[in-house]
């Protein structure tokens, strides 16, 4: 009895092995086929980000406490990342675009973009209570706090944060079904669900992987450009251009993944004919 329950225990751990493999190996994948696309579209992906990107850093210079002036910026980045979503749905399927065309045409499901983004930011309520939670508790005490009060406190923000991570795993791919395929919010909702139901622990893990990769390809400009900032005496100028690198090489990598792994989840799903209706 004892052998044979040692023996499943052993099939259980390697199965999990395996998951934890398998997972890193598709990561790697999809990331570098998103890295080549990356560079094979660099002038097209950068130019749309640029068109927000570049006023925003300028601008920030130079009323960079001006709520009305984040208003504005908030909106135009919304508008950038629709177009950027529709061009590179565009590109992965061997179409040649334009900037002008990616924001006359990639901008016209505006409005079913927005309330799919709201959607998904109601979706962060959980997570902000539970950091809130955790800054207040930080910023009022006034005593050491030992560490099993800081495993009170992460354990809070994690059980708070846990259906954050669950819908968002579930439901950010619906941007692609508005601002690329044309379905209603609901509708895209629905796909994104379907396509991704009982897939929500690999699809974490993938953005764990994604997080930390998108880390390192920037950690050297980043690097280099605090040193620039710190060696100046605090430039502005060096925080700008930070945020404007950042954004030219995060976004594209970023959103080119996103859309590579939801097709991959698409075509390498077992999606059953009940789900699909």
């Amino acid at each position: 009895m004892s052998i044979t329950k040692k023996k499943t225990n052993q099939a259980k751990k390697s199965n999990n092995n395996h998951k934890q493999l398998r997972v890193g190996k598709e990561f790697w994948g999809i990331f570098i086929k998103s890295i080549k696309d990356f560079r094979r579209n660099a002038k097209i992906l950068i130019g749309i980000v640029m068109v927000a990107a570049l006023p925003a850093a300028l601008l920030a210079l130079v009323q960079a406490q001006d709520s009305t002036l984040a208003t504005y910026l908030s909106i135009f980045s919304f508008f950038m990342t629709l177009a950027l979503i529709w061009g590179i749905a565009k590109i992965n399927t061997g179409n040649k675009i334009s900037i002008k065309q990616a924001y006359y045409e990639g901008t016209s499901n505006f409005i079913k973009f927005i309330l799919v983004a709201l959607v998904l930011a109601l979706q962060f309520i959980p997570f902000a209570v539970g950091a809130t939670i955790l800054i207040n508790a930080i910023a009022t005490t006034t005593i050491v706090i030992s560490a099993w009060d800081w495993l009170i406190l992460g354990t809070i923000w994690l059980v708070l944060a846990m259906p954050t991570f669950y819908w968002l795993s579930h439901y950010v791919f619906s941007i692609f079904e508005v601002g690329a395929n044309n379905l209603t919010p609901i509708s895209a909702l629905r796909t994104s669900k379907t396509v991704t139901k009982g897939r929500g622990f690999m699809i974490f893990g993938h953005f764990l992987l994604l997080l930390l990769s998108l880390i390192l390809v920037t950690i050297l400009p980043s690097v280099l450009l605090i040193y620039l900032y710190i060696l100046t005496k605090g430039n502005q100028i060096f925080l700008s251009l930070l945020q404007l690198v950042s954004l030219l090489i995060i976004l594209p990598i970023f959103y080119l993944y996103l859309q590579n792994f939801y097709q991959y989840l698409k075509t390498n799903g077992k999606i059953s004919s009940r789900q699909k209706n």
